[in-house]
């Protein structure tokens, strides 16, 4: 192992959050827990477990209820820039080097000055294009435009930049003139399941794990699943590991509920097929075409094969295309979708499926992932001072 400098890590969300960006730390917070550092922006619950690495946190304001827009307007400026300062404190107390910021929310603007403040080089590591992300969310314009142009700042000033997958970094070498690291959690192979085989089993379970993100994706994959058991002699099904709004529920879909990593393995073994879905809608395009989401990595785990439902470009869809690890449907629609899943359960298909699987499993290992991760902080270390970012800030 590596030895890294001590590293600020700044998030938006607190200790305690489950969500597809702690899924990515918690192994990183467990390996390198002598060298990282935390500072979240937003609060933890009461009862929420603390890391066991240097821990402290900012907090958003909410109040008066009534001035909802201004709170919103502070939270992001006056506020952030105040909470950035004592970021920058908890790591000078910690001896931070190196400030790797998680860019979402208001992470994306306290970014720089905290490193301004601390004098230290600056890491990015983004999960979700901002932009995009933000274009699709509640914020009112003027907010959106503002982070826009704080996650554009922090882009430039930043000494190294990692992002989710390969789609992503092709975009922002374009876009930002930048050469991004790849850094996507992977799997422990000896965590993974014996490969499976499709027998004659009546129940056919198509799981899906973690977050429903698109709810008119997760509909379209109902009525094909009803289409199937209209017409076929074996019973189909959804297992689902998470939280499932109540509108999604329904008599052919079985939900656990949040499950520990831990104790996700005798779930996947239920698996037959792996659901996997991003956005059709053009608004959404961009997260479509660089998204990858981290319930792939439970994917590998489970060795089964993947569905992968989306547009044509998708990054889902070509990593599937490319590993031959499963099936692709590129038009929302239950008839395309139920043959396409008719189609993957074929013996021969399915043993071919298969065999890709084992090939994920062989391209996304963690042990990429630490060497990865060692890689961006160092890029970070090794340019020890920018003139822009020191010359730079919140503006």
């Amino acid at each position: 192992m590596s030895h890294l400098p001590k590293t600020l890590v700044l998030t938006h969300f607190p200790a305690g959050t489950n969500n597809g960006a702690m899924r990515h730390l918690e192994p990183l917070f467990e390996r390198y827990r002598n060298d990282l550092i935390w500072y979240s922006f937003k609060s933890p619950r009461p009862l929420a477990q603390m890391p066991e690495i240097p821990y402290a946190h900012g907090g958003y304001w909410f109040r008066p209820d009534w001035a909802w827009r201004m709170r919103r307007y502070f939270n992001y400026g006056p506020w952030a820039w105040g909470m950035a300062h004592q970021a920058a404190a908890h790591g000078r107390k910690h001896g931070a080097q190196v400030v790797m910021a998680v860019m979402s929310d208001v992470a994306i603007a306290a970014a720089v000055p905290t490193a301004r403040a601390l004098g230290a080089p600056l890491a990015l590591w983004v999960h979700d294009d901002p932009p995009t992300s933000l274009a699709l969310s509640s914020l009112p314009p003027r907010i959106q435009r503002f982070v826009s142009s704080r996650f554009r700042h922090a882009m430039g000033c930043a000494c190294s930049h990692g992002v989710i997958s390969t789609d992503l970094a092709g975009l922002y070498r374009k876009e930002f003139d930048v050469d991004p690291l790849v850094l996507y959690k992977g799997v422990d192979p000896q965590t993974c399941l014996p490969a499976p085989v499709m027998n004659d089993s009546t129940e056919i379970i198509i799981g899906s794990v973690g977050t429903v993100n698109s709810h008119e994706n997760w509909r379209t994959l109902l009525a094909a699943v009803r289409l199937l058991n209209m017409r076929s002699s074996r019973r189909f099904k959804i297992l689902h590991v998470g939280a499932l709004p109540d509108e999604l529920r329904s008599p052919e879909v079985e939900c656990t509920g949040w499950i520990a990593p831990s104790d996700l393995g005798p779930v996947l073994d239920r698996f037959q097929l792996c659901f996997l879905t991003l956005w059709f809608d053009l608004s959404a395009r961009t997260i479509s075409r660089t998204a990858f989401p981290t319930k792939i990595g439970s994917y590998i785990q489970s060795q089964r094969p993947i569905l992968a439902f989306s547009i044509p470009d998708s990054r889902i869809v070509k990593l599937v295309q490319e590993h031959g690890c499963g099936a692709t449907c590129t038009i929302p629609s239950e008839h395309a979708l139920a043959e396409t899943i008719e189609k993957m359960i074929d013996d021969h298909a399915y043993r071919d499926a298969v065999a890709g699987m084992g090939r994920l499993r062989d391209a996304y290992s963690i042990d990429k992932y630490f060497r990865t991760f060692e890689t961006l902080i160092h890029r970070a270390e090794a340019i020890s001072s920018r003139p822009d970012l020191a010359a730079q800030g919140m503006q």
